[in-house]
């Protein structure tokens, strides 16, 4: 018997099973035999014969007993040759060492037929399915990442090309000091395209119109508004901050106005700047520059300007306001030659004290134009109408000065956002050297009395040319009164000169007025000559304003004047002041005296001085009191300002001894002044 092998039991001495694993025996044990069918499907035989016939596996059996357990891949009996040659097989590098007493005897006959008949690989075709099912996953992934990025891209575009951030988004105010009364104009940009705008001041109170509802501001497709907005008395004097939101895209602006007191004076007119340079472009451009007036004086200020060039003006070209108002100066290029000008506009106020005009120089370059140019005729329009009606149509001209066609389009702009300003046509060919007629055409039947701004925009490949539009609708009959305020002063028991007011009627149609008054103390002492008049459009007449303040006491009082025509009403401010009636005022110098002498020895005189210190004519006399003495005169008369001199001496007896005191009192003759009186104390001394 041989030796007990070193071994895992089942194995034979030499090499070790993992040097040599294809050759190693294991013991004998019963497998299931593969029967291949035409049909394609594996049988599994147990084998029926006895123990003796059981045999050791050869490797490739043993491989394909056990690859066939742990695939269950069908061999297909009908495979080519060529199909079999293709599949790669293993073949014995080694030799069985002997067999033993203890190895099994003999291998059964399918075991020898395995040996024969080589068990081949599974065909690498069969599993070309599960790699197809993975580069189609592949592909599919692939595909949906790529249209996540392109949807993601899309997204991206139309939030930012839609939608501003807040840090590009602004607002300003201009003039942003004002008073009552006054009007700014309110510039944003950008906000969302074609956005409604919620326009707040002071926190969430809504900024109200001249029609009482609230305002509210709309952009243009760049974001971009521009609104006029007048301060009404339902601001207070202060500082505010302005809001401007845009709810949908959840973003909020501010900026800040201060509203400044009305000071006491009369109006007076300032600009804020003498001279402007407009700088150089080419002919058929438009030029423009905020200028801004400026009242110094109290009240409001009405002004108009005129301009010594055609190319030269301003919108608007007249107008009122209490603190500061802003206006464009034009310059309207056209059709000048390539050169430098110059024109001047002159500024004058048509109420107050001081109407001396103000000039404003403007320099202007024109430079040669490009070869196919857009020249519009004028660089503003003005219209004026009255409350429910539609202004007369005006037209100006386009021109092409190039020597190329040239395609141009126009477009409308208000300050309010509705569509009250329209152009026809709106578009257009012009052919080198031709021009065109434009209509500009107002629909105001629905617009409130009230200012307001528009601007044409006419563009061109080679240029675009913005043109000025204003709009006063005024009231069927619109009264202005001026000045908006009048003081009288007064002395008890005379009357004061009466003082003029202007009525003016600025509106379309004629007007009648009635005239009355209220007071602060309910008296009747605020009075016109005129209780009412007419006026027709644009006449203007005078009213002549009275007080009657015989019985008032000395003090300030407070009236107004109310001038009702229509629905509507002008209020005058009206202050009176009574003094009492100028009166004299004794002064004396010194106010006492002192005698000393000796028995039997006389006084020596002393002198003092009486001053009439007051406003009025002084009736002077005196009364004695106590010891007797003596004065120069006993009564005059002072004018004020004026003084006398007076002598001063005892003239009781000198013979005895002691001390007495005396008094002389300076009185005013007329009891219906109330005059103080001044006493003058004298003490005598005899020793």
């Amino acid at each position: 018997m041989p030796p007990a092998s070193p071994h895992r039991a089942g194995h034979y001495a030499g090499l070790h099973p993992e040097d040599h694993p294809y050759h190693s025996n294991l013991l004998a044990t019963q497998h299931p035999t593969i029967t291949h069918h035409n049909d394609h499907k594996e049988v599994w035989e147990e084998d029926s014969e006895d123990n003796a016939n059981i045999a050791p596996i050869e490797p490739q059996v043993r491989r394909a007993s056990l690859r066939t357990q742990t695939t269950n891949i069908q061999v297909d009996s009908t495979h080519t040759e060529m199909e079999m040659a293709d599949v790669p097989t293993h073949k014995n590098s080694l030799n069985h060492e002997p067999e033993t007493e203890h190895a099994p005897r003999v291998a059964s006959p399918e075991t020898r037929r395995s040996r024969r008949e080589p068990i081949s690989e599974p065909p690498v075709a069969l599993s070309q399915p599960r790699r197809t099912r993975s580069r189609l996953l592949s592909v599919l992934l692939l595909l949906a990442c790529l249209l996540f990025l392109i949807a993601s891209s899309i997204l991206a575009f139309l939030l930012i090309g839609n939608k501003p951030t807040i840090t590009r988004a602004s607002v300003v105010a201009s003039p942003n000091q004002l008073r009552i009364n006054d009007t700014f104009l309110l510039r944003g940009s950008g906000f969302g395209a074609r956005d409604h705008l919620t326009l707040t001041y002071d926190g969430s109170r809504s900024i109200p119109a001249d029609n009482g509802k609230a305002l509210i501001a709309s952009t243009n497709s760049q974001g971009s508004f521009s609104l006029e907005i007048r301060v009404t008395k339902a601001w207070s004097i202060g500082t505010h901050d302005i809001h401007v939101t845009d709810e949908r895209l959840r973003l909020s602006v501010s900026t800040s106005i201060t509203i400044q007191p009305t000071p006491v004076g009369s109006p007076h007119l300032q600009i804020s700047a003498t001279r402007l340079d407009l700088g150089t472009a080419a002919s058929g451009t438009i030029a423009e520059h905020d200028l801004t007036l400026i009242n110094t004086g109290g009240g409001s200020i009405n002004w108009q300007v005129s301009s010594d060039q055609p190319w030269l003006s301003s919108t608007p070209a007249s107008g009122s306001f209490s603190g500061r108002t802003n206006i464009q100066i034009k310059a309207n290029r056209g059709t000048l030659q390539p050169r430098t000008y110059t024109g001047h506009l002159l500024f004058r106020a048509t109420n107050g004290a001081d109407q001396t005009p103000i000039f404003l120089t403007v320099m202007l370059g024109v430079e040669k134009p490009t070869s196919s140019s857009l020249v519009v005729s004028t660089a503003s329009l003005a219209f004026s109408t009255g409350a429910g009606l539609n202004p007369a149509a005006q037209t100006l001209v386009l021109q092409n000065t190039g020597d190329q066609p040239l395609t141009w389009t126009g477009a409308t702009l208000t300050g309010d956002g509705s569509p009250w300003l329209s152009l026809s046509p709106a578009e257009g060919q012009l052919p080198a050297h031709r021009s065109a007629i434009i209509t500009v055409s107002l629909q105001t039947a629905q617009l409130t009395v009230g200012t307001y701004q528009g601007t044409l925009n006419f563009t061109s490949a080679e240029n675009s040319i913005p043109v000025g539009v204003s709009l006063n609708v005024l009231a069927a009959g619109n009264l202005v009164v001026s000045p908006p305020t009048l003081s009288f002063s007064m002395i008890v028991g005379q009357q004061p000169d009466d003082q003029q007011l202007t009525l003016q009627n600025t509106g379309a149609l004629p007007l009648d007025w009635v005239a009355s008054a209220t007071t602060s103390n309910g008296g009747d002492w605020l009075h016109t000559l005129s209780p009412n008049g007419s006026l027709n459009a644009g006449q203007q007449s005078t009213l002549a304003v009275h007080i009657d303040g015989g019985n008032l006491a000395p003090g300030s009082y407070q009236g107004t004047l109310i001038l009702r025509y229509g629905e509507q009403q002008k209020q005058i401010a009206i202050s009176l002041t009574v003094s009492p009636p100028p009166a004299p005022a004794i002064s004396i110098s010194p106010t006492s005296l002192t005698f000393d002498t000796t028995r039997g020895r006389d006084f020596t005189a002393q002198l003092i001085a009486l001053t009439n210190v007051g406003d009025a004519p002084l009736n002077w006399k005196v009364s004695f009191s106590g010891a007797p003495v003596g004065i120069s005169l006993t009564q005059g008369t002072l004018y004020p300002g004026e003084s006398q001199v007076l002598s001063i001496i005892p003239t009781g007896s000198i013979s005895t001894a002691g001390i007495s005191t005396g008094t002389i009192t300076f009185a005013h003759t007329d009891t219906s002044q109330k005059v103080p009186s001044r006493p003058l104390n004298v003490t005598i001394q005899i020793e």
